[in-house]
């Protein structure tokens, strides 16, 4: 019979003062629920305003006791499953956590076609790994643990490059690190420090498919790595324990489209291209005939032009013709009216 150490008589009040629960698990009481309600926009007045998160738990901002500057209690971004169409290459995503009670920021990675669906491929961005950063943020613990004495792996007052400190997220502040598995994207230390852990590869990697011109999600790989922060005690059996990250669990979560969307998204992309290649050729077409305009009129008067007599009859009533000369008074010519013939009868002469 499995019994509970917090139901022993005297112990329950001090589980109870100290907030332990009866039991403890990983997950435990989370079968069947979720991380809380979010506040979305739905993108009718604006498409580009699509799947933008608002609330969480009826919260717009997160209290003070989670993390250590303004910024970083900021709920913003999406919750990761509703995108803003016609993304760009060089846009990035900011998306939600429920569970780690922070914002992420993606990037674009590459381009690929999935399963005949134009995709980028977005990754964890590089600033996530950027301390100073992320300090800035206020997502460095001022108080944090000194695992590794070299600041190349674990700068002054904030965790080991690649791992995010989620301590002000669970109750208690416990010291857990939420990485990759098997620590891909940190310093080769980290591994190292826990034999026979296995080296990452890129099955190890954190990334999401989106089809840029409707903001789906095409394919989802969330791979997280649960570890604990190991520090030597202060009685005789612990004083010699190595500092050190040790991981408890990772977790591979996958998410891939059905064939339903599949074939919208199918279509999506090929009226997409046709479109655009359509576009391309109207307005190569309109661009020519604009130029052609402009060159025909401009011809066509540069002949009139020349085509302009030297001599005008300014007045065709009047009989007489105006030629400009050169340092000359102008000379007038009158017009002598033509000399009608004289016809003469013919004479007829008759001999005698």
């Amino acid at each position: 019979m499995k019994h509970s150490i917090c139901k022993y008589p005297g112990v329950s009040t001090i589980c109870k003062s100290l907030g332990i629960p009866d039991k403890v698990g990983l997950f435990y009481g989370q079968n069947n629920t979720d991380d809380g309600s979010y506040l979305i926009n739905t993108g009718l007045k604006s498409a580009k305003d699509l799947g933008k998160l608002y609330a969480w738990k009826n919260m717009t901002v997160l209290p003070g006791k989670y993390w250590y500057g303004p910024q970083a209690r900021m709920i913003n971004g999406t919750d990761g499953q509703l995108f803003s169409p016609f993304l760009l290459p060089n846009q990035k995503l900011t998306i939600f956590v429920g569970q780690i009670c922070r914002s992420v920021d993606m990037e674009v990675t590459g381009a690929q076609v999935f399963r005949g669906v134009d995709t980028y491929e977005y990754s964890p961005a590089k600033s996530m790994n950027d301390v100073e950063y992320q300090r800035s943020l206020g997502f460095c613990n001022p108080l944090s643990p000194i695992y590794f004495a070299d600041p190349e792996i674990q700068p002054r007052n904030c965790s080991p490059k690649g791992l995010m400190d989620i301590s002000s997220c669970a109750p208690n502040n416990p010291r857990i690190y939420i990485s990759q598995p098997h620590f891909y994207g940190s310093p080769t230390a980290l591994g190292s420090a826990i034999d026979g852990l296995a080296r990452p590869t890129e099955n190890d990697r954190t990334y999401v498919l989106i089809n840029p011109f409707v903001g789906v999600v095409t394919e989802a790989m969330r791979r997280s790595q649960l570890n604990v922060g190991v520090l030597p005690g202060k009685i005789p059996e612990l004083s010699k324990l190595k500092a050190a990250i040790i991981p408890i669990i990772w977790l591979n979560e996958t998410a891939i489209f059905d064939e339903e969307t599949r074939g919208l998204l199918t279509q999506v992309s090929f009226f997409t291209k046709i479109s655009t290649f359509v576009g391309i050729i109207v307005l190569s077409l309109g661009s020519f005939l604009i130029l052609l305009t402009i060159g025909t009129f401009l011809v066509n008067k540069y002949y009139r032009k020349v085509d302009e007599p030297l001599i005008t009859d300014d007045n065709e009533e009047d009989d007489e013709i105006q030629v400009p000369l050169p340092n000359a008074s102008l000379i007038v010519i009158q017009e002598t009216p033509p000399v009608q013939p004289i016809v003469v009868e013919p004479v007829t002469y008759q001999a005698i």
